[in-house]
């Protein structure tokens, strides 16, 4: 016999003659167990506690799940930033190396001293490059001035 075969019968469900003679011929014959004492106190305890694990489990998925993302974050920041000096690192050669060969033949097509130039189309290069953060940093400063 399968558990599909059993209904669950309410007190309320009309059942055909046949269905009703053969549940009143069991009840008449079969008396449902006794229960012990404190056994419904008991299975409620139960599953009370039962609840409190599963909720301190999923916490703790949850705890984990968030450290894991915090740290998959981190590392894509670390990352980020080492990329981000790698490539400031590979400009600086790559200007320097340009600058040694383009500064001697302007100084020769100009015809100017660059000892003096050299400084100031650094500082004006800087200044370009770290325009961003600048308007971000007085951005910042209007705002929190308000």
């Amino acid at each position: 016999m399968s558990f599909d075969s059993i209904r669950i019968i309410s007190k309320n469900e009309i059942l055909p003659e046949y269905d009703l003679g053969l549940d009143l011929g069991l009840q008449s014959v079969l008396c449902p167990p006794e229960l012990p004492v404190g056994f419904r106190s008991r299975l409620m305890d139960i599953v009370m506690q039962q609840s409190i694990q599963d909720v301190q489990a999923q916490k703790r998925a949850f705890e984990l799940e968030y450290a894991q993302g915090q740290e998959r974050l981190r590392r894509g920041y670390l990352r980020m930033q080492q990329s981000t000096l790698t490539f400031i690192v590979i400009a600086a050669f790559a200007l320097g190396a340009v600058a040694h060969i383009a500064l001697p033949w302007l100084q020769e097509a100009v015809g100017i001293d660059m000892s003096a130039s050299v400084a100031m189309l650094a500082l004006a290069i800087g200044l370009l490059v770290n325009r961003g953060d600048w308007l971000d940093h007085v951005k910042q400063r209007v705002w929190t001035a308000a």
